[in-house]
């Protein structure tokens, strides 16, 4: 049990800064948690392409173990003996591979907690990884859940929904949007076509133009598939149509969102994304796909946003369309997607359920556990199909695009 320190507990958030969904999240709740009373810190090592943090995605707070160090077991070695000399009380793991190696090692008393903040096979299995020793996996949507409780046998007291939530304050929108003029497209996210298919961008873009709607589009980010998309703008004559923003802080993208009609997200995969949360708080109005249990959670169709079947580029492109034409519906979505958020996806929210959750875990003795040597420290072995490797990644993808309009994570 935590001492009295003057703090709640100390936690040890683990992230790898160059990704900034997994970072995100640290950033909101850890801030949440520290104005609480809780003592956090992030940590990463040179692993998993972590390497140092990037500015932006990181902050005073966080800790490089060992930098430049690509080695897992020294580098989950250096984990537990930090978790023990700074005595910490709950260790987060977002899936990076170091803090899995680690969990077997370190002292019983700390609590460990796993997130899982996608729904693919390879987020579900480095979620389920010890069992026998996490206390808790925090999933963003019931969907995620299921999946792990049905088809990883994770037990249900072991999994809490926990989605995520933004400051709606400093992001609901002002003046700036002016709902009679210039259509204003905007993608918030990383650049990656194999779980956001941004590449069906520019064919939803080149609809609009046939269908004669006025419009720009603003997209914020980077990721490994950036100059394939610049090239497919510009391939479809659609320069002047687009905007790339590249990697924003949020206070410099914020401008661009309060103006910004509409949010377009085909994703083939998703959790809460934050981005849709941010955008709707902005006001945004979501096109995005409809995947259940996941942005159905958030989405309600033709309330405060319109739900389109993954990887339907027509359906996106006809959505679109008919808000162009129809301002005033448009405005009133606009309207009902920051109630939605104001009501239900609050960061105060998401901060309160994390402490409720962390208090529930610290208020009893931990389950007994004797940890392994650090000499005996070895990666797991997560549960993948050897074949998956084969298979080329457009197959894949269209595998997870007829596989999620029945429901199915694959």
């Amino acid at each position: 049990m935590v001492q009295a320190t003057g703090i709640k507990g100390k936690i040890a958030w683990c992230i790898s800064p160059l990704l900034c969904g997994v970072t995100t999240v640290y950033n909101v709740v850890g801030a949440g948690l520290r104005r609480s009373g809780w003592e956090v810190s992030a940590v990463t090592t040179g692993a998993d392409g972590g390497g140092e943090p990037v500015p932006g995605f990181s902050d005073q707070f966080s800790k490089v173990l060992v930098p430049g160090a690509s080695d897992v077991y020294q580098n989950a070695a250096a984990f537990v003996r930090w978790v023990v000399e700074r005595e910490i009380d709950v260790v987060f793991c977002t899936g990076q591979m170091f803090t899995i190696a680690a969990a077997p090692a370190l002292p019983a008393r700390v609590r460990i907690i796993n997130r899982c903040g996608s729904m693919t096979h390879h987020t579900y299995a480095l979620a389920a990884t010890n069992l026998n020793r996490i206390d808790r996996i925090i999933a963003e949507t019931p969907r995620e859940r299921r999946d792990l409780v049905r088809d990883w046998k994770v037990p249900p007291g072991k999994c809490a929904v926990i989605p995520g939530g933004v400051e709606v304050e400093t992001l609901t929108p002002g003046t700036i949007r002016d709902f009679n003029g210039l259509l204003r497209l905007v993608y918030v996210g990383r650049l990656d076509d194999i779980s956001k298919a941004v590449m069906m961008l520019p064919k939803i873009a080149n609809r609009l133009i046939r269908a004669k709607v006025d419009f720009h589009f603003d997209i914020i980010g980077d990721g490994p598939d950036k100059d394939r998309l610049v090239d497919a703008f510009a391939h479809a004559h659609l320069n002047a149509r687009v905007t790339f923003h590249g990697t924003l802080r949020r206070e410099e993208a914020l401008p661009l969102l309060q103006r910004a009609h509409l949010f377009v997200l085909p994703s083939r995969y998703e959790g809460v994304p934050w981005a849709l949360l941010e955008t709707m708080a902005c006001g945004c109005v979501p096109i995005v796909s409809r995947i259940a249990g996941t942005t159905d959670y958030v989405v309600d169709h033709g309330i405060n946003g319109l739900l389109c079947t993954v990887g339907r580029t027509s359906e996106f492109a006809e959505s679109i369309v008919d808000l162009a034409a129809d301002r005033k519906r448009l405005e009133t979505l606009s309207a009902s997607a920051i109630r939605t958020i104001r009501d239900r996806f609050t960061v105060e929210r998401v901060v309160r359920d994390h402490e409720d959750l962390l208090q529930a875990l610290l208020a009893h003795e931990p389950p007994a556990y004797a940890p392994i040597p650090l000499s005996e420290i070895q990666l797991p072995k997560l549960s993948s199909p050897t074949w998956r490797r084969f298979v080329p990644q457009g197959v894949k993808n269209y595998v997870r695009t007829w596989a999620e309009r029945f429901n199915r994570s694959v």
